[in-house]
């Protein structure tokens, strides 16, 4: 039996040890001088691994590490056990001290009873306790060092008991025993022969290879799925933390700063932050912060940045303010764009885009799941949140059916068996995210609509009609509908669609605020507006007053007036919005030419000012919270507000676009609007109570109110 199978029978982790009262079981003497302090000088026997000192955990404590000339001389600060010292009834024999930090001392130690080498690892806080020169029993000094020294002598143990579960775990170091013994505790872990990642990518030339790093990465991961899925978090995945054994063999160490649970204690103690600065990402930085697996995510992706380019990653809190990090392709030879886009999206810095499993960044980075970058992923969550309130709005139609029902149904003596002449089927096309990708919740919020809808038809009229859905990529959209249209599309261009001659039978004044515009028309509409989405200015107020601070969002009310700014060589002065690109290239010049979007450069954070629509604001306000303004868009002389509106198509059968102007009349009441338009604040609603309500829950947007009225009717 080799000894790691040996190692598996005899776990004895001590049960007793946590069901005890801590605070009462710790010895204390009076402190006589208000707490004792060492030199904060730890001197250790490195001759048998120099890269030990990661085993005792440092935990926010740097320790001077000196190597000593004699295999086993005593250690020179003579608080540490002395090698020859044995502990649980002579078992363990201690050898010499291989690591130290700040809140315990790593021993290599001989165990009799198997007869092999162990490493055991002593709670010691070196600020809160001492020992006697020659003793082992430690000494804390007052009850306020006994209350923290309590909290920690419970982690301690947890820690042992929680690495336990992963003694079958290979790239996680096995623990063997815990006990307690000397006013302390200690963990027996397995003596690993080898090197931490930090010195192994330096033995290695500064850097690893990608296919190297990538075989280590997915080592670390696996480590990682492990204890997540036990509800643990390590806290400190760094190099320093990491062993390369001598065999090849990757082992995760030190759960000193591990939180064991969700709903572990949150003690504040002067030791409850822990983090290493370009590994930690920003959540760790900040008090009583929201931290899971995806806090690991980052940090192990901080270690892969690490190994492949030999750079530790900029400071994450350094990085919310100015992200100077580059992306791994300029730093390093051959990196597949699979590895990029999976440690770009893990090394994130808001938690919430950042990828949020192991198993998913091991997916990515193997080139078995394609990973959308960053600004991909909002534009992705951007349009799910629209079909997330479609939804929502489904629910308030169908719950307010009957009075929709029985108000269309009356009005001016119109009825849908006086519409329909017989069952028919209309069909929508509805945008999605760039690449066409339709989560689960998608198809369930559209097939509300739809449910909704037909329930309504079937209900209150002698006829059916069936609601298609047909899902189109918003980069491909307009093409995609002129080479298949549906009944009822987006689009600009109403040149071509046909009249709605039963929409103003169907609407009030109650509806809309443009139903006096409809009634003055001796045509009936071709279009259907249910919201406003109107031309705004979007400025980068960080940028803004590192120019120059006098300046403010209320000074650009002209192009001259943005042009007259000196931006500099490293920030770009304006993007605009496509749709709006004609008409400002005829007053301004400005680069049009870039990989990525408008909006998406603004979004980045080096473009001072972007021309673009109130609906862009969830996309901004996502990327930068805080850090933007929004006022009108200079020079909108003949750029007013943009209509969110439906049309029909020209080639569909008469029954089809009848049953149309019902779905599109649908949405037009209070409940719906104020779901769809209020509640996010994205657009501007046309129904007159939910365009209250939206301009009393934005009076940022008070601005837009000057926008809208230009457009109502004069007796509006």
């Amino acid at each position: 039996m080799d000894n790691k199978e040996l190692f598996k029978t005899i776990i004895e982790i001590d049960d007793d040890a946590t069901n005890i009262d801590l605070s009462a079981s710790i010895e204390y003497e009076p402190d006589p001088s208000g707490g004792f302090a060492d030199d904060g000088k730890t001197v250790i026997d490195s001759a048998d691994n120099e890269n030990w000192e990661s085993y005792a955990g440092n935990s926010g404590f740097t320790f001077e590490v000196e190597g000593l000339d004699k295999e086993n001389a005593e250690t020179p600060l003579s608080n540490h056990l002395h090698p020859g010292m044995t502990l649980k009834d002579n078992r363990y024999k201690i050898l010499k001290v291989v690591g130290a930090g700040g809140f315990g001392v790593v021993y290599k130690a001989f165990d009799s009873k198997l007869n092999i080498d162990v490493a055991i690892k002593e709670l010691y806080p070196s600020s809160l306790v001492n020992r006697v020169p020659g003793e082992k029993k430690m000494i804390i000094y007052g009850k306020d060092n006994a209350r923290q020294y309590a909290y920690l002598l419970d982690r301690f143990i947890l820690e042992a008991r929680s690495m336990a579960k992963f003694n079958s775990v290979k790239n996680i170091v096995n623990i063997f025993d815990c006990f307690q013994e000397n006013n302390t505790a200690y963990i027996v872990m397995e003596f690993i022969k080898g090197k931490t990642l930090e010195q192994y990518v330096i033995d290695s030339g500064g850097k690893l290879s990608v296919e190297r790093a990538t075989e280590l990465m997915n080592n670390i991961l696996d480590g990682l799925a492990a204890i997540h899925a036990k509800g643990i978090i390590h806290r400190d995945i760094k190099p320093k933390n990491i062993f390369i054994t001598e065999d090849g063999e990757l082992k995760i160490i030190d759960f000193g700063a591990a939180r064991f649970s969700s709903t572990e204690e949150q003690v504040v103690t002067r030791y409850s932050k822990v983090l290493t600065p370009g590994f930690a990402p920003p959540e760790q930085y900040r008090k009583d912060s929201k931290q899971g697996p995806y806090t690991d995510i980052y940090a192990a992706s901080a270690v892969y940045y690490y190994m492949v380019t030999g750079v530790i990653p900029e400071i994450s809190v350094d990085r919310v303010v100015n992200d100077d990090i580059r992306p791994l392709s300029e730093v390093a030879e051959n990196v597949p764009e699979c590895v990029e886009r999976a440690i770009s999206r893990s090394l994130e810095l808001n938690s919430d885009l950042r990828l949020q499993t192991a198993a998913e960044v091991k997916s990515g980075l193997n080139g078995q799941k394609l990973i959308r970058y960053v600004a991909e992923e909002k534009k992705m969550r951007f349009r799910r949140r629209i079909i997330i309130i479609a939804a929502t709005a489904a629910l308030l139609l169908f719950a307010a059916v009957g009075v929709v029902v029985y108000k269309m149904a009356h009005a001016q003596d119109i009825t849908i068996d006086g519409i329909l002449t017989e069952d028919t089927t209309v069909s929508i096309s509805i945008p999605l995210a760039e690449n066409g990708d339709i989560s689960d919740g998608q198809l369930s919020a559209w097939g509300n609509v739809a449910q909704s809808f037909e329930a309504y038809i079937s209900e209150n009229s002698e006829k059916n009609v069936k609601l298609e859905l047909k899902y189109l990529s918003s980069l491909t959209y307009d093409k995609d509908v002129q080479a298949n249209p549906t009944d009822i599309y987006f689009s600009s261009d109403n040149s071509e669609a046909p009249e709605m001659e039963y929409i103003t039978r169907l609407i009030s004044a109650e509806d809309t605020m443009l139903y006096s515009s409809y009634m003055e028309d001796d045509d009936a509409p071709n279009s259907y507006i249910v919201a406003f989405d109107p031309t705004v200015l979007y400025v980068n107020e960080k940028l803004l007053s590192s120019i120059d601070r006098s300046l403010s969002v209320d000074d650009f009310r002209s192009i001259s007036d943005i042009l007259s700014v000196r931006a500099g060589d490293d920030v770009k002065l304006l993007t605009v919005n496509p749709v709006d690109q004609e008409y400002y290239l005829e007053i301004a010049r400005f680069d049009t030419d870039s990989y990525f979007t408008p909006l998406d450069e603004f979004c980045m954070g080096n473009v001072l000012f972007y021309i673009g629509h109130l609906s862009d604001n969830f996309t901004v306000s996502d990327a930068m919270p805080g850090f933007y303004a929004v006022s009108a868009a200079p020079d909108v002389e003949d750029i007013r507000a943009i209509g969110y509106e439906w049309q029909i198509n020209g080639d569909s059968e008469e029954n089809q676009v009848n049953a149309a102007q019902l779905l599109l009349s649908y949405i037009t009441g209070e409940d719906v609007q104020d779901a769809l338009f209020v509640q996010t604040g994205h657009m501007i609603p046309v129904n007159p109570i939910a365009y209250e309500k939206f301009m009393e829950y934005n009076p940022d947007f008070s601005f837009i109110a000057d926008i809208i009225k230009e457009m109502m009717p004069a007796e509006q």
